[in-house]
C-alpha cells in the first residue's frame, strides 16, 4: 500500500512539473507573433532586401552563373542554387538574337519551336524567339526590373534599374560588366525582372531574402526565450527545495551521474544545431526554419513549442540540481555525482594512500630499511639494463643469479616459519622459533610472544569463570535470605499459642520479605532480557531534559526524606535525543535510587546536564557512605555491590540495568571513583 502510495506521489508530482512548464512553453512561443507583428511589423520584405548590399551579391551570383556557364564556359562555377529560380525572371540574349538565355515562359510557349538545353548540368532553361509582348508583360508585373545592354566592344551603353534605390552600379561593377578586353561580354542584352508577386517555393531570393531578413526576429525569440527562462529561474528559486527534491523528475536528475547531465545538454544543442544546419542549408529546400520564423507557420509552432519545452525543463532541473549541491555539499551534491568525479577521489585516496605508506617508513626498523634498499638497487639496475644495451644483458644475468638466490633464501625461510608455526597451532608451546631470519623477523617474534598471550588469555577466562561462580554464589544468597525469612515466619505462625499481636508482627515481616523477594527476581529477570538484548525500544524524539525533570519530580518523596542536598545544574532550553522514554526514565530512576541508597546522610549530590555540539552529558556526584574498595570495572555486573558487608537493601542490579539500558540506545556510561567520591558520566547523542 505505502510503495502505491509513493509511486502514485512520484507521477503525481512529475506530471505536475511538466504541465507547468509546458504551460510556460505554450504562452512564450505562443506570444512570439502577437510581439513580432507589434515590434517588427509587418514589413515589405523585398523592397527592404532590393535596397541592401546582400541583393547585389545574390544578383550578382546569378549573373555569374549565367554567363560565365553559358557564354563564358567556365563549367566549374556552376552550383545547384541557381537551379529552379521562379522569383528571380531572367533573360539574356545577343544583340543579333542568335542567344536566348531566359527562364520566362509564354502563354503560347506550347505552339512555338521550343529548345532546352541542359549544358553542365546547370539546368538552366534556353528558349528561342521569345517575343517582346512577353518581354513587356514581365516589366509591368515587376516590382523590379533592370536592363544592361553592352556595345561590340563589350562596353555598357544602357542601364537602367526601375527602383532607383537598387545599387546598379555596385551591382555591374561586381559582375564585371563592362570589361571591353572580355569578347564574350560584348553585343548583350541583360534583363532581370523581380515580379511582384512571389511564390513561396524557397528559391534563391526567397532563402537570401530571409536570411538578411533574420536578424530582428532571432533577438525578439531570444529575448522571449530569456524573459522565460528568467521566470523559470526566480519560481524555481522561490519554491523550497524540501518540495522539489520529492518531485520524481527532480530526484531522477539529482541521482543522475554528471556527465550524464551534460550529456542531455549535449544532445540538446545539437538537436537545435542539426535544424538549423538543415534548414539554412540549401540542399533541403523543403525545410525552411528561416520563412517559418519570419511568417510564423505552424512549423514554427509544431518544432518551436517542444524545443522550448525541452530548454525550459532542462533549466529548471540544474537549477534544482545547483540547490542539491547547495544542501548536500560540493562533494557530495556534485563530486559523488560524477564519473570523472569520483575517478578523481579513488586517485586522490590512492596519492593518499601511497603517501601514508611512505610516510610510515620508519628506518629505524630494519625491515623497511632492507625494503628501501632492495627497491633502490632494483631501480638502479633496472635502469642500467634499459640504458647500457649490450652491457646490460651481462648486469640482467648477474641480477638474475642474484634474485634467484635471494628468492630461495627467502622460500626457506618461510617454510621453516610455516613448519614452527604449525608445531604452535597444534599445541607445543615449547618451541622457539628463530627470529633473525630478515624481513620476516617480526612475524617470528609475533609467534614467540604467543606462549605469553595464551597465558593472558587463560588468565583471563579463570577470571571470567570465577566472576560466572561469584555470580551464582551472589544470586543463591540474595534469593536465600528472603526466603529463609519468609519459611521460617510462616512457620511461626503455624503455632497456636502465639498471640494476634505477634500474629500481626509476623505477617508485616512477611509481606516486607515477600516484596523484597519480588524486587529481586523482576530486577534479575529485567536484567538478564536486557542483557540478552531481547528489548523492544520504542525510539522517539524526545527532550532529555524535561524527562529527567519528570523523574526528579516523580521521585522527589524519597529525596526529602533522604536528606540529601540535590544540586541540579542543567539546561533551561530543550534538548532533543532520539531514545526510548520509558527504559530511560529507567535508567535515571535506577541511579538517583543507587544515589539515595549509598549517599553519606546529609551529604549533597550534584548532578550537572551539559549540553555540548553533538553529545547531551549527564554527571551524577555524590559522597559515599561507606569506603570504595572496589574494582570499578565490576560494579556495573549483576548482583555486585560497592558496600560488600550488605547491610544495604538492594539486587544490586540497578547500575547493571542502567549500563544495559545505555548500551542497547547507542550511549556509554563510565564510572570514577576518587576517594569517597562516586562519579557517573552518562553520554547521548542528540539530533541534530
Amino acid at each position: 500500500m505505502d510503495t502505491n502510495l509513493k509511486n502514485n506521489k512520484f507521477k503525481q508530482s512529475t506530471l505536475s512539473t511538466i504541465i507547468v512548464i509546458l504551460i510556460l512553453s505554450i504562452i512564450s512561443v505562443g506570444i512570439y507573433t502577437p510581439i513580432k507583428e507589434k515590434s517588427i511589423g509587418s514589413k515589405n520584405y523585398v523592397q527592404e532586401y532590393i535596397k541592401s548590399n546582400d541583393f547585389v551579391y545574390t544578383l550578382e551570383g546569378l549573373n555569374n552563373a549565367l554567363t560565365l556557364t553559358r557564354i563564358g564556359e567556365q563549367k566549374g562555377w556552376y552550383h545547384e542554387r541557381y537551379e529552379n529560380i521562379e522569383n528571380i525572371k531572367y533573360h539574356i540574349s545577343y544583340n543579333n538574337g542568335t542567344l536566348n538565355i531566359t527562364n520566362i515562359e509564354e502563354e503560347s510557349l506550347q505552339d512555338q519551336t521550343k529548345n532546352s538545353q541542359l549544358t553542365n548540368n546547370n539546368k538552366i532553361l534556353t528558349i528561342s524567339n521569345i517575343d517582346d509582348e512577353s518581354i513587356e508583360d514581365q516589366i509591368k508585373n515587376s516590382q523590379l526590373y533592370i536592363n544592361i545592354v553592352t556595345d561590340e566592344n563589350g562596353n555598357i551603353i544602357t542601364k537602367y534599374s526601375s527602383n532607383k534605390e537598387f545599387k546598379l552600379s555596385s551591382f555591374i561593377s561586381k559582375s564585371n560588366l563592362g570589361n571591353g578586353n572580355d569578347i564574350n561580354y560584348s553585343n548583350l542584352d541583360i534583363k532581370y525582372f523581380i515580379p511582384k508577386k512571389l511564390i513561396d517555393n524557397n528559391d534563391l531570393l526567397i532563402r537570401n531574402m530571409n536570411e538578411y531578413s533574420m536578424t530582428p526576429h532571432i533577438k525578439l525569440l531570444i529575448t522571449i526565450l530569456l524573459i522565460g527562462i528568467v521566470l523559470l529561474i526566480i519560481g524555481t528559486s522561490i519554491v523550497p527545495y524540501s518540495k522539489q527534491s520529492q518531485i520524481g523528475i527532480c530526484r531522477l536528475f539529482n541521482k543522475c551521474y554528471l556527465e550524464i547531465k551534460l550529456l542531455m545538454w549535449f544532445i540538446f544543442f545539437g538537436i537545435n544545431m542539426s535544424i538549423l544546419s538543415i534548414g539554412f542549408n540549401y540542399e533541403y529546400s523543403e525545410l525552411d526554419i528561416m520563412s517559418d520564423i519570419i511568417y510564423s507557420k505552424p512549423e514554427f509552432y509544431i518544432i518551436g513549442i517542444p524545443l522550448t519545452f525541452m530548454l525550459y525543463l532542462l533549466v529548471h532541473l540544474s537549477i534544482v540540481y545547483v540547490k542539491h549541491i547547495y544542501n548536500e555539499g560540493i562533494k557530495e551534491g556534485l563530486i559523488n555525482k560524477s564519473i570523472f568525479g569520483k575517478i578523481i577521489l579513488k586517485l586522490n585516496d590512492k596519492i593518499k594512500d601511497t603517501a601514508k605508506c611512505i610516510g610510515k617508513i620508519d628506518t629505524s626498523k630494519p625491515y623497511h630499511v632492507k625494503a628501501i634498499i632492495l627497491f633502490g638497487i632494483n631501480f638502479i639496475l633496472l635502469f642500467m639494463i634499459a640504458a647500457l644495451q649490450g652491457i646490460g644483458v651481462i648486469i640482467a644475468l648477474i641480477y638474475t643469479v642474484f634474485m634467484f638466490k635471494y628468492t630461495m633464501k627467502f622460500v626457506d625461510s618461510i617454510k621453516k616459519l610455516n613448519e614452527q608455526s604449525s608445531k604452535l597451532a597444534n599445541g607445543n608451546f615449547n618451541v622457539n622459533i628463530d627470529d633473525d631470519i630478515g624481513i620476516l623477523s617480526s612475524i617470528a617474534k609475533n609467534l614467540n610472544n604467543i606462549k605469553t598471550g595464551f597465558k593472558v588469555a587463560v588468565d583471563k577466562e579463570t577470571k571470567s569463570q570465577n566472576m560466572k561462580t561469584e555470580l551464582i554464589t551472589n544470586v543463591s544468597h540474595d534469593l536465600k535470605t528472603p526466603l529463609t525469612s519468609i519459611i521460617n515466619y510462616v512457620d511461626l505462625l503455624k503455632d497456636e499459642n502465639i498471640t494476634d499481636e505477634e500474629k500481626d508482627k509476623y505477617i508485616d515481616i512477611l509481606d516486607s520479605k515477600s516484596k523484597r523477594l519480588k524486587i529481586l527476581i523482576e530486577d534479575l529477570f529485567e536484567a538478564s532480557k536486557v542483557s540478552s538484548g531481547n528489548v523492544e525500544l520504542n525510539i522517539e524524539t524526545l527532550d532529555i531534559i524535561s524527562l529527567f525533570r519528570q523523574t526528579l519530580g516523580e521521585m522527589d518523596e524519597k529525596i526529602s526524606e533522604s536528606g540529601l542536598n540535590f544540586k541540579v545544574n542543567m539546561p533551561d532550553y530543550e534538548v532533543f535525543c532520539e531514545l526510548d522514554g520509558r527504559r530511560t526514565y529507567r535508567i535515571f530512576e535506577n541511579i538517583i535510587g543507587n544515589i539515595l541508597k549509598y549517599s553519606m546522610q546529609n551529604s549533597r549530590v550534584y548532578i550537572d546536564i551539559i549540553d555540548s555540539d553533538d553529545n547531551v552529558e549527564l554527571v551524577f556526584k555524590n559522597i559515599s557512605s561507606y569506603e570504595m574498595n572496589f574494582d570499578v570495572s565490576e560494579i556495573t555486573q549483576r548482583f555486585t555491590r560497592g558496600d560488600k558487608s550488605r547491610n544495604i537493601q538492594g539486587s544490586g542490579l540497578g547500575l547493571n540495568i542502567a549500563k544495559s539500558l545505555v548500551d542497547i540506545q547507542n550511549g556509554c556510561m563510565d564510572i570514577v571513583v576518587d576517594g569517597d567520591l562516586f562519579k557517573l558520566i552518562i553520554k547521548f547523542q542528540k539530533k541534530i
